[in-house]
């Protein structure tokens, strides 16, 4: 029998900033369920998988989600990477995008000072 591992709690970290200054508590909105290392959108105050194409703030990148939170039924608190650090690319959990799409979010994410390697 075969076992597959899920992702782990911030294995996609490759450094941080001092302390705790590279992560933010927030809140994963209702009706999310998503690993550790999925790109986070903010959209009124709570993070959501970011959403490539749409006309809203769900397709901007604004952190990672640090681990696994399941808030299928309401939401929850959550760790998320928004500043100061530098991360794995080839850890991060992306939604179905396109190059182009994917190339914007982790220049958004550079701004905010988390840089994918």
């Amino acid at each position: 029998m075969a076992l597959t591992e899920g992702r782990h709690t911030g294995e996609f970290i490759l450094s941080i900033g001092n302390g705790n200054i590279s992560f933010d508590n927030a809140t994963l909105s209702s009706g999310e369920n998503l690993a550790a290392g999925s790109v986070l959108a903010l959209v009124a105050e709570e993070y959501v998988q970011i959403v490539p194409g749409s006309s809203s703030s769900e397709q901007d990148a604004a952190g990672i989600l640090l681990a696994a939170v399941d808030a299928s039924s309401a939401a929850k608190a959550c760790v998320v990477v928004v500043r100061q650090a530098e991360v794995n690319g080839a850890a991060l959990v992306w939604p179905t995008i396109t190059a182009p799409q994917k190339a914007a979010a982790i220049v958004q994410l550079a701004a905010l000072g988390v840089i994918v390697r």
